[in-house]
């Protein structure tokens, strides 16, 4: 990390894990630098902004790796540097599309798509730009 401008994180991990490495993460960026980490997680993981129905059913398939996602995010929130959480709709292998932030009174469901380029774009930019510094946003595309 030493001289970086940012991190990008896109963990994920079946068990968990995701805990330990944000902490990791964020010890290192404040020895090394850089103070912007910008962190992928999944729609499934912002609970208030879901549909009923995919509320449910994403926390009966993923409620263990909600819940590691979500302590992660605990420890970068409570972190003192500056972050951004990017939660991506249901990503595809399709062409890239461009990313479209939802707006916090929309609800998102599981037929809402984004390509796995647009993500990578919207990090990048998120990263470089410093957009929606201590906030999470939802994208989908």
């Amino acid at each position: 990390m030493n001289g970086g401008d940012a991190v990008i994180s896109v963990l994920g991990a079946r068990g968990p894990v995701m805990v330990e490495a944000t902490r990791a993460i964020v010890d290192a960026a404040k020895q090394k630098g850089p103070e912007r980490i910008v962190m992928l997680s999944s729609f499934a993981v912002a609970r208030d902004r879901l549909s009923p129905v995919t509320k449910v059913v994403t926390g009966i398939a993923m409620g263990s790796q909600i819940k590691d996602k979500t302590a992660g995010e605990e420890v970068l929130r409570t972190s003192s540097l500056d972050w951004t959480i990017v939660y991506a709709t249901k990503l595809t292998n399709g062409p890239k599309t461009e990313a479209r932030v939802v707006p916090e009174s929309e609800k998102v469901g599981m037929s809402q798509k984004i390509s796995r380029a647009g993500v990578a774009s919207f990090l990048l930019q998120a990263a470089t730009e410093d957009l929606y510094s201590r906030r999470g946003v939802v994208i989908t595309g």
